[in-house]
């Protein structure tokens, strides 16, 4: 607070936003300031000097000594100047005299009230931290109104008013993804969005200012556990903040106090329980301290004879606190040895429970109350015969089973075992509309092995394998000849034959090959051979040849492409029609007339494709061979004409 300035008034600044305000209509006497440069910045010379420590007016040189977060110093009168986190404000009611104010005195201070939080700043509130407790706010309109590690945010005082924007410090980062977020909506769920980024915290937690120590500020604070909260305080002392003084809440006992911090005392919880426990005096009887101790199977230690004995039951009573702290167990009753009488005698939660009948129709151990019967003794119920054993109450009932469509002996089949003939290699068979049996043969011997000979034994039922010599088949289509054998260690195996299948379909349009799963395969091919209809010798002679057959889709086409065959006569046309080494056989010449400039002469005589021409002695002689006859000229030609 600002000192008395021996007026008799209260001095107090005033503000509403922890920012300069001062009265509009007062205008600051400057007569009595510097204004050189040098005011604007602190006075050093101490003591008395500005922002030296002080305890009252009188240490002061301006007489003016004003509360700091740092703790009583001495005031600096200003104009507008001032440091950072100061504003220049009007000095009590003085309208003239303007002082350098703390804007954040109070921030961060323990506080019970928004009043604890206004020495200056008449806007700062009271913030709720939680469990911590409440501690003071500063007003402000943005970060960057506030101190570093605090964010401006909209915030509840203690006390009348709206919510409003304060100063808050800000939570502890430990981590998160760092996402880039304008509201804690748009962060992961344990995330907040801090500083714009989605970040894990812890809540801050504020640290004692000296002002705060001075004037002892304190401020309610809580402790919560699953049992309930408590109350305490903490406040600022000379080494800080203090810790909470608040109980840990513990469930509620009866002793007297208020363990869950609810304002009530030694109200149980419903969960109470409270109980009395029995133990058989059968037992090794060993010293035990706790259960542990006992070695033997079904043993507990006996706390109040601390031997290990038979554990019989725990009844459960109804706890209720007599006054002093004294707990008493109502309407609780002594365990005793199960009996089969419809009560609960070892207080287990359940009644006759020791006791069961093992159902024939299903083997399992029906209890006490159970449905029970099939059958001829269906819908009866498991019920106490004696104290000691269970019994179902129709199984009375229960007779000799016959072949009738009943279940007569209660067992859940029905005509089991009624049409047996002694034979256990036939099948029993009952039919129960006509009441009659039938035996045939039960299942097929076959171990599928084609090397033995499987019979069924009628004594036992089971299937003899014994060894067969003779033809098999050993499973590969290719093999031929297969015949039963012994394999090393004496198994009857079907060996494979010494031949492979002949697949030789004699196509010649296809390729053949043997599958060892499916037998022959022929396939289709592109193969071909020679053709020739006519007589052997003529192949090949004059214009004769032989053609060509193709296969297509596994048969042999029945054109025989490119063959020329023998004609039936010659055309007289220089070529070997009949392809029998023979050119124009038969074929007669007749005479013709030959001219030449020098001579003439005719045609005397032939011979094949030879024309022979007589001419005069002057006349060409020699030989003119042409593409069809070859012709003679001359003496020559003439005498040996003449002589044919």
């Amino acid at each position: 607070m600002l000192e008395d300035t021996g007026s008799g008034e209260d001095t107090q600044g005033s503000s509403d936003t922890g920012a300069a305000d001062p009265d509009t209509s007062v205008t600051p006497d400057t007569s009595a300031l510097d204004t050189s440069p040098s005011d604007t910045a602190t006075n050093s010379a101490c003591p008395g000097g500005d922002f030296c420590d002080c305890d009252k007016n009188d240490d002061c040189d301006n007489g003016i000594c004003l509360d700091t977060p740092d703790g009583k110093k001495c005031g600096k009168k200003c104009i507008d100047a001032c440091p950072d986190d100061y504003t220049c404000k009007q000095f009590g009611d003085n309208d003239s005299v303007f002082v350098c104010t703390a804007n954040h005195l109070t921030l961060c201070s323990p506080c019970e009230s928004n009043s604890d939080c206004q020495v200056y700043d008449k806007t700062a509130t009271c913030i709720d931290y939680g469990d911590a407790g409440s501690f003071c706010g500063s007003a402000c309109s943005k970060d960057a109104d506030c101190p570093g590690d605090y964010a401006c945010v909209t915030a509840a005082g203690k006390g009348a008013g709206k919510a409003s924007k304060q100063c808050k410090l800000k939570p502890k980062v430990t981590g998160g993804s760092g996402t880039t977020c304008t509201e804690d909506a748009t962060c992961g769920a344990s995330e907040s969005c801090i500083d714009g980024t989605c970040q894990t915290s812890s809540p801050g937690l504020c640290e004692c200012s000296t002002w705060a120590k001075s004037v002892a500020t304190k401020t309610t604070c809580s402790n919560g556990s699953g049992a309930g909260v408590c109350t305490g305080s903490r406040s600022c002392g000379e080494k800080g903040l203090t810790a909470c003084d608040a109980p840990t809440a513990v469930t509620e006992t009866c002793n007297d106090v208020d363990d869950d911090c609810d304002g009530v005392t030694d109200e149980l919880p419903a969960e109470t329980k409270c109980s009395q426990k029995a133990w058989s005096t059968q037992g090794s009887g060993s010293a035990c301290k706790t259960d542990d101790d006992c070695a033997t199977k079904g043993e507990s230690c006996n706390t109040d004879t601390n031997k290990c004995q038979v554990f019989i039951g725990e009844c459960a009573g109804t706890p209720v606190c007599l006054p002093g702290g004294k707990m008493e167990c109502k309407g609780v009753k002594t365990p005793k040895v199960e009996l089969c009488n419809s009560e609960d005698d070892d207080c287990d939660g359940a009644i006759d429970e020791d006791f069961t009948w093992k159902d024939p129709s299903t083997d399992k151990e029906l209890s006490v109350g159970d449905a029970c019967g099939a059958g001829a003794c269906a819908g009866g119920q498991v019920k106490c015969e004696t104290f000691s054993a269970a019994v179902c109450d129709t199984a009375k009932k229960a007779g000799k089973e016959t072949c009738s469509g009943a279940d007569e002996d209660c067992d859940g089949n029905t005509d089991e075992d009624t049409c047996a003939d002694g034979d256990e290699c036939t099948k029993d068979l009952c039919d129960s509309d006509k009441k009659s049996c039938s035996n045939p043969p039960g299942a097929t011997c076959d171990d599928k092995n084609a090397c033995t000979v499987d019979t069924c034994d009628k004594g036992s039922g089971k299937c003899v394998f014994k060894p067969y010599s003779g033809t098999c088949d050993d499973g590969n289509a290719c093999t031929v000849g297969d015949t039963c054998g012994v394999a090393t260690g004496g198994t009857s195996v079907c060996k494979p034959g010494s031949k492979q299948k002949d697949c030789d379909d004699n196509n010649l349009c296809t390729d053949d090959s043997c599958n060892k799963d499916s037998g022959c395969v022929n396939l289709a091919n592109s193969a071909t051979q020679t053709c020739y209809g006519g007589a052997k010798n003529t192949v090949g002679v004059g214009p004769c040849k032989a053609g060509i057959q193709y296969c297509k889709s596994g048969k042999l086409e029945s054109a025989c492409v490119g063959v020329v065959l023998p004609n039936k006569a010659e055309k007289c046309d220089g070529i070997d029609d009949t392809c029998n080494g023979v050119t124009d056989e038969g074929c007669k010449v007749s005479g013709v007339s030959v001219a030449f400039a020098a001579a003439a002469g005719t045609t005397t005589g032939s011979k094949g494709k030879e024309l022979r021409v007589a001419l005069g002695q002057q006349s060409p002689t020699g030989t003119a061979v042409g593409p069809k006859k070859t012709v003679l000229f001359g003496f020559w030609a003439w005498l040996t004409g003449a002589t044919k």
